[in-house]
């Protein structure tokens, strides 16, 4: 499905801020907080991650000319395409958490162009999950939500939004109605694989937010306590592991549910699969300071819902 348009805007406008990020984009190149390639379980992929005080925000990036509204992004999509040598960067919408996988030859609506680079970032697709073909990249932007690199030994890359209801679908938990081709995006991506290759490939979970009174789902919740009994009886029973703690405080282990997905489900060796134990919302540096952007973190403190990771997966095979 297709992100809404908006207003066509002039040409002199979009060569304006062309322009601009060709003068101030030229060079711009942020260190990530964290990556990983072959060390990190990788292979033939590099993933990068960057959290705050930077705001990564990538939901404006709609079509040509929005590139103003997240100039350091685009700046540094630009940067990475031309140290990479990349001729397209996928940046498929996760907002509606439809557990979709695309295939390679899906056709994205929209290209933003970046500086000092031929590569475009490809937008206006609703997805969970896609393929990054060699001298390709993936971009999404999580506040929590666990991102999932696979690889294979045949070279192919996927990129996985894998929060809560990538997971899960929330109707036919509730009301028995299935309301999604798959329940998650990592049986939508397992599809994908032949069976042989499917046993060879290395699932790769990184930051996210981890359990420890941090993605509570109560049994007494004055709205939705009602489902979230429904919802924990449910991951127990299915995967067990995915609940941590006491069942009435409703703790889920998002990388535990994964896990359960991938070894119970799909019979994946437990081996195949890399858990980065660093949780988005309680990480802090040397200072103190929030090392990533944290969803739930704001919900407990009673922020808005504010700031935005980024994370990028290049498919670095020849």
């Amino acid at each position: 499905m297709f992100l809404l348009t908006k207003n066509s805007k002039s040409c002199t406008n979009v060569c304006a801020v062309l322009f601009i990020y060709l003068i101030l984009g030229r060079h711009i190149m942020y260190e990530p907080t964290a990556s990983w390639g072959t060390s990190g379980g990788l292979d033939g992929a590099v993933a990068m991650m960057w959290g705050c005080p930077t705001d990564w925000k990538t939901a404006e990036l709609i079509e040509e000319g929005d590139q103003e509204k997240a100039p350091h992004v685009i700046g540094l999509l630009g940067g990475l395409a031309v140290r990479h040598r990349l001729r397209r960067i996928l940046g498929p919408s996760v907002l509606k958490f439809n557990s979709e996988f695309l295939s390679d030859t899906a056709q994205y609506p929209w290209q933003l162009s970046l500086p000092s680079t031929a590569c475009k970032l490809h937008r206006g697709l609703y997805a969970d999950g896609f393929e990054v073909l060699p001298g390709e990249a993936g971009v999404i932007a999580p506040a929590d939500c666990a991102i999932v690199v696979v690889t294979t030994p045949s070279g192919r890359v996927f990129m996985l939004h894998a929060g809560r209801d990538s997971l899960i679908d929330r109707k036919l938990i509730d009301t028995g109605q299935q309301s999604k081709k798959h329940e998650s995006v990592i049986f939508a991506a397992w599809d994908q694989l032949d069976p042989e290759e499917a046993k060879e490939s290395m699932w790769v979970v990184l930051p996210s937010v981890l359990p420890g009174g941090h993605f509570e789902h109560p049994a007494d919740h004055k709205v939705h306590g009602e489902f979230n009994q429904k919802l924990v009886r449910h991951i127990s029973h299915h995967y067990p592991g995915g609940i941590f703690g006491d069942p009435g405080r409703g703790m889920l282990s998002v990388p535990e549910i994964i896990t359960g997905q991938l070894v119970l489900q799909c019979g994946l060796p437990r081996r195949n699969i890399h858990i980065e134990r660093r949780c988005t919302h309680q990480e802090v540096d040397q200072d103190g300071q929030h090392v990533w952007w944290s969803h739930s973190r704001d919900v407990a403190t009673g922020q808005t819902p504010g700031g935005r990771n980024l994370v990028v997966v290049i498919n670095a095979k020849n």
